[in-house]
């Protein structure tokens, strides 16, 4: 009984009333050393617990960021690159799936750069050769809208080509053969060409050329000014004309009196007859010449009159070889 009072009891009474009568009492008690023994378990049960959960949380955390550093890094770099910068780099010195990443990102910033400085190149070079061509160009779309010119065009066609362009072709040219050629060339779709005398801004002789480019509805006119090699054509074309006309007079003078000679029996001596008969031979090969000539020089005035027609190509042979 003393080492009962001597122990630390709780004691719990526990009355049950029914109405107005106390039936019974029940004493419940423990050692409060149990209990405290259960508490200071639980406590450091508890502990264990948040510092295992914090710990972890934080694992967790550095684990996240460690992750996501090098994407972060990536995506900023990549945002630069859309920007313009070229020369963005990641350094990211890991062996797992993120360092290779890093490095295939590094190869193609490289592989980026490289050939974005090889295109910007060879635009410089176009765009030089562009500008320092003796022919003048135009790149423009099926609407006749002129996207790109030169001074060439500028100087031939009498506009600005870096203030008039982009414009309609119509507005760069005044005069209407060129832009009825233009018209033409877009609306066959195909490589054309044309020889155009044109009046505004000055009189010219224009030669047009206008490819059709095989990606999308695009097309480069390309156009000369040869007025002075019309000039000269023309000069020669009337020399050849000239000369023929003066020589064919003589020329058919002589063949006509060495024909007269061989025909009348006029030259009785074998040796002197011979003779006849190669001055007549030669007169009418060189009056052949002269009439080449003629033909030639008005071809050269009118190239649509060539008369086409079967020959004979033994007899023409037969002839070169006589």
């Amino acid at each position: 009984m003393q080492s009962s009072i001597r122990a630390r009891l709780i004691v719990i009474l526990t009355c049950l009333l029914l109405g107005s009568a106390l039936l019974q009492g029940i004493l419940l008690s423990a050692h409060i050393g149990s209990l405290e023994a259960l508490a200071d378990h639980w406590f450091t049960v508890g502990w264990s617990f948040l510092l295992v959960a914090g710990l972890s949380i934080w694992v967790v955390i550095w684990i996240a960021k460690d992750l996501t550093r090098p994407i972060e890094q990536m995506t900023q770099a990549a945002q630069k690159i859309v920007a313009g910068d070229l020369g963005q780099h990641v350094f990211i010195n890991r062996q797992d799936e993120l360092g290779v990443l890093a490095k295939s990102f590094n190869h193609l910033a490289e592989t980026n750069q490289r050939r974005y400085q090889e295109i910007t190149a060879s635009k410089a070079q176009l765009e030089t050769v562009i500008q320092n061509t003796v022919s003048g160009i135009f790149l423009l779309d099926a609407k006749g809208t002129v996207f790109l010119s030169n001074p060439t065009a500028g100087q031939i066609l009498g506009f600005d080509p870096i203030a008039d362009v982009p414009d309609h072709f119509s507005r760069l040219t005044a005069d209407p053969k060129m832009s009825q050629a233009l018209y033409d060339a877009i609306l066959a779709g195909q490589p054309y060409q044309q020889t155009i005398s044109i009046t505004v801004p000055a009189q010219r002789v224009i030669e047009l050329h206008v490819i059709p480019l095989t990606a999308g509805d695009r097309f480069v006119a390309v156009f000369y000014d040869i007025s002075e090699a019309s000039r000269l054509a023309s000069i020669r074309a009337d020399l050849v004309a000239n000369v023929s006309h003066e020589l064919k007079t003589p020329v058919t003078s002589i063949h006509g009196f060495a024909e007269t000679l061989l025909s009348d029996n006029l030259v009785p001596d074998s040796t002197g007859r011979r003779f006849v008969e190669i001055i007549y031979r030669e007169s009418w090969r060189l009056l052949r010449l002269v009439n080449d000539l003629l033909d030639l020089s008005y071809l050269e005035l009118d190239p649509k009159a060539i008369e086409k027609r079967p020959v004979d190509l033994t007899e023409i042979l037969h002839d070169v070889v006589e």
